[in-house]
Protein backbone atom coordinates (compact mmCIF):
# COMPACT_ATOMS: atom_id res chain seq x y z
CA UNK A 1 0.00 0.00 0.00
CA UNK A 2 2.55 2.56 0.57
CA UNK A 3 4.52 1.71 -2.37
CA UNK A 4 0.89 2.40 -4.43
CA UNK A 5 0.55 5.83 -2.24
CA UNK A 6 4.05 7.12 -3.82
CA UNK A 7 3.96 6.11 -7.05
CA UNK A 8 0.26 7.79 -7.47
CA UNK A 9 2.13 10.68 -5.45
CA UNK A 10 4.99 10.60 -7.54
CA UNK A 11 2.87 10.63 -10.50
CA UNK A 12 0.85 13.70 -9.83
CA UNK A 13 3.94 15.65 -9.21
CA UNK A 14 5.16 14.59 -12.81
CA UNK A 15 1.72 15.65 -13.62
CA UNK A 16 2.18 19.16 -11.75
CA UNK A 17 5.27 20.08 -13.48
CA UNK A 18 4.19 19.01 -17.10
CA UNK A 19 1.17 21.41 -16.27
CA UNK A 20 3.21 23.95 -14.88
CA UNK A 21 5.62 24.17 -18.23
CA UNK A 22 2.42 24.42 -20.06
CA UNK A 23 1.56 27.08 -18.05
CA UNK A 24 4.65 28.65 -18.89
CA UNK A 25 4.35 28.28 -22.10
CA UNK A 26 0.72 29.81 -23.00
CA UNK A 27 1.77 32.74 -20.78
CA UNK A 28 4.66 33.37 -22.63
CA UNK A 29 2.63 33.05 -25.62
CA UNK A 30 0.29 35.56 -24.56
CA UNK A 31 2.68 38.23 -23.33
CA UNK A 32 3.49 38.65 -27.23
CA UNK A 33 -0.35 38.99 -27.76
CA UNK A 34 -0.31 41.92 -25.37
CA UNK A 35 3.10 43.15 -26.78
CA UNK A 36 1.23 43.19 -30.16
CA UNK A 37 -2.35 44.63 -28.56
CA UNK A 38 -0.51 47.61 -26.58
CA UNK A 39 1.22 48.06 -30.05
CA UNK A 40 -2.55 48.26 -31.73
CA UNK A 41 -3.78 50.46 -29.07
CA UNK A 42 -1.04 53.07 -30.04
CA UNK A 43 0.49 52.56 -33.15
CA UNK A 44 -1.77 53.56 -36.18
CA UNK A 45 -1.68 51.17 -39.35
CA UNK A 46 0.66 53.57 -41.20
CA UNK A 47 3.50 52.72 -38.52
CA UNK A 48 3.38 55.94 -36.84
CA UNK A 49 1.53 56.74 -33.10
CA UNK A 50 -2.14 57.41 -33.66
CA UNK A 51 -4.34 59.66 -32.58
CA UNK A 52 -4.99 58.09 -28.87
CA UNK A 53 -1.27 58.61 -28.86
CA UNK A 54 -1.20 61.68 -29.52
CA UNK A 55 -4.33 62.92 -27.30
CA UNK A 56 -1.87 61.56 -24.43
CA UNK A 57 0.78 63.79 -25.64
CA UNK A 58 -1.41 66.46 -25.81
CA UNK A 59 -2.26 65.77 -21.96
CA UNK A 60 1.38 66.00 -20.99
CA UNK A 61 1.50 69.65 -22.09
CA UNK A 62 -0.79 70.99 -19.75
CA UNK A 63 0.66 73.97 -18.55
CA UNK A 64 1.80 77.03 -20.12
CA UNK A 65 5.91 76.16 -18.49
CA UNK A 66 5.67 72.46 -20.23
CA UNK A 67 4.99 74.28 -23.78
CA UNK A 68 7.66 76.89 -23.41
CA UNK A 69 9.86 76.26 -25.85
CA UNK A 70 7.68 73.50 -27.84
CA UNK A 71 7.54 73.13 -31.70
CA UNK A 72 4.01 71.64 -33.86
CA UNK A 73 4.63 70.87 -36.89
CA UNK A 74 1.44 69.74 -39.02
CA UNK A 75 1.54 68.06 -42.51
CA UNK A 76 -1.11 67.52 -45.17
CA UNK A 77 -0.90 65.45 -48.63
CA UNK A 78 -2.44 68.05 -50.55
CA UNK A 79 -2.97 66.01 -53.51
CA UNK A 80 -4.37 62.46 -51.48
CA UNK A 81 -7.97 63.12 -53.15
CA UNK A 82 -6.42 63.11 -56.43
CA UNK A 83 -4.77 60.18 -55.53
CA UNK A 84 -7.61 58.44 -54.51
CA UNK A 85 -9.59 59.29 -57.60
CA UNK A 86 -6.67 58.51 -59.94
CA UNK A 87 -5.38 55.57 -58.46
CA UNK A 88 -8.12 54.30 -56.06
CA UNK A 89 -8.24 54.24 -52.17
CA UNK A 90 -5.55 51.63 -52.42
CA UNK A 91 -2.98 53.50 -53.75
CA UNK A 92 -4.18 56.17 -51.47
CA UNK A 93 -3.51 54.13 -48.27
CA UNK A 94 -0.47 52.97 -49.83
CA UNK A 95 1.06 56.76 -49.98
CA UNK A 96 -0.12 57.15 -46.89
CA UNK A 97 2.32 54.80 -45.57
CA UNK A 98 4.76 55.33 -47.89
CA UNK A 99 4.72 59.22 -46.10
CA UNK A 100 4.46 58.19 -42.67
CA UNK A 101 7.51 56.07 -43.45
CA UNK A 102 9.70 59.54 -44.83
CA UNK A 103 7.95 61.38 -41.79
CA UNK A 104 9.23 58.56 -39.28
CA UNK A 105 12.52 58.91 -40.92
CA UNK A 106 12.54 62.86 -41.09
CA UNK A 107 11.34 63.66 -37.89
CA UNK A 108 11.66 60.93 -35.14
CA UNK A 109 14.85 61.52 -33.78
CA UNK A 110 13.92 64.98 -32.73
CA UNK A 111 10.45 64.28 -31.72
CA UNK A 112 6.95 62.95 -31.42
CA UNK A 113 5.72 61.69 -34.69
CA UNK A 114 2.07 60.87 -35.44
CA UNK A 115 -1.32 60.65 -37.29
CA UNK A 116 -3.46 62.97 -36.36
CA UNK A 117 -5.84 61.00 -38.57
CA UNK A 118 -7.25 61.15 -42.00
CA UNK A 119 -4.76 63.17 -43.78
CA UNK A 120 -3.30 64.81 -40.94
CA UNK A 121 0.12 64.22 -39.48
CA UNK A 122 2.11 66.23 -36.83
CA UNK A 123 5.44 66.25 -34.92
CA UNK A 124 5.98 67.70 -31.55
CA UNK A 125 9.22 68.95 -31.00
CA UNK A 126 10.61 70.02 -27.51
CA UNK A 127 13.25 72.52 -27.49
CA UNK A 128 12.40 73.30 -30.73
CA UNK A 129 14.25 76.02 -32.86
CA UNK A 130 13.61 77.26 -36.54
CA UNK A 131 16.99 75.36 -36.95
CA UNK A 132 15.82 71.96 -36.07
CA UNK A 133 12.70 72.77 -38.21
CA UNK A 134 14.77 73.49 -41.28
CA UNK A 135 16.52 70.28 -40.61
CA UNK A 136 13.54 68.46 -40.83
CA UNK A 137 12.15 70.04 -43.50
CA UNK A 138 15.39 69.34 -45.45
CA UNK A 139 15.04 65.41 -44.75
CA UNK A 140 12.24 65.51 -46.00
CA UNK A 141 12.18 67.70 -48.94
CA UNK A 142 15.19 65.08 -49.83
CA UNK A 143 13.26 62.00 -48.91
CA UNK A 144 9.95 63.42 -50.87
CA UNK A 145 12.39 64.65 -53.69
CA UNK A 146 13.72 60.69 -54.15
CA UNK A 147 10.06 59.18 -53.68
CA UNK A 148 8.53 61.42 -56.13
CA UNK A 149 11.39 60.32 -58.82
CA UNK A 150 10.62 56.56 -58.24
CA UNK A 151 6.81 57.21 -58.26
CA UNK A 152 6.47 59.94 -60.89
CA UNK A 153 2.82 58.93 -61.47
CA UNK A 154 1.43 59.46 -58.03
CA UNK A 155 3.38 61.76 -56.45
CA UNK A 156 3.29 62.94 -52.73
CA UNK A 157 2.68 66.19 -52.47
CA UNK A 158 2.41 68.41 -48.88
CA UNK A 159 1.18 70.98 -47.32
CA UNK A 160 2.96 72.15 -43.90
CA UNK A 161 2.98 74.82 -41.24
CA UNK A 162 4.98 74.94 -37.82
CA UNK A 163 4.76 77.23 -35.37
CA UNK A 164 7.29 77.90 -32.02
CA UNK A 165 5.33 78.50 -28.99
CA UNK A 166 8.84 80.64 -28.21
CA UNK A 167 7.04 82.86 -30.82
CA UNK A 168 3.09 82.20 -30.49
CA UNK A 169 3.22 81.87 -26.43
CA UNK A 170 0.17 79.93 -26.16
CA UNK A 171 -0.91 78.96 -23.22
CA UNK A 172 -2.45 74.99 -23.92
CA UNK A 173 -0.94 72.43 -26.46
CA UNK A 174 -4.85 73.45 -27.95
CA UNK A 175 -3.75 76.92 -28.74
CA UNK A 176 -0.41 76.16 -30.16
CA UNK A 177 -1.92 73.43 -32.62
CA UNK A 178 -5.12 76.15 -33.42
CA UNK A 179 -1.81 78.40 -34.21
CA UNK A 180 -0.62 75.21 -36.27
CA UNK A 181 -3.72 74.94 -38.49
CA UNK A 182 -3.82 79.15 -38.83
CA UNK A 183 -0.60 78.92 -40.48
CA UNK A 184 -1.52 75.66 -43.13
CA UNK A 185 -4.22 77.56 -44.25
Amino acid sequence: MPIVMACILFCFFVLSIVFLLYDLKQLKRFSGFSKQWEQMAYIDKSGIHNRYSLDLLFQSYSTPESLENVGCCLFTIKNLEEINKKAGREAGDAVIKDFCNILDESGAKYGFVGRNGGNEFIIVLENCTKATMSLIYAAMDKRLHFYNERHPDLPIKINRAFPLNSKENCSSFFGLLTATYAKLQ
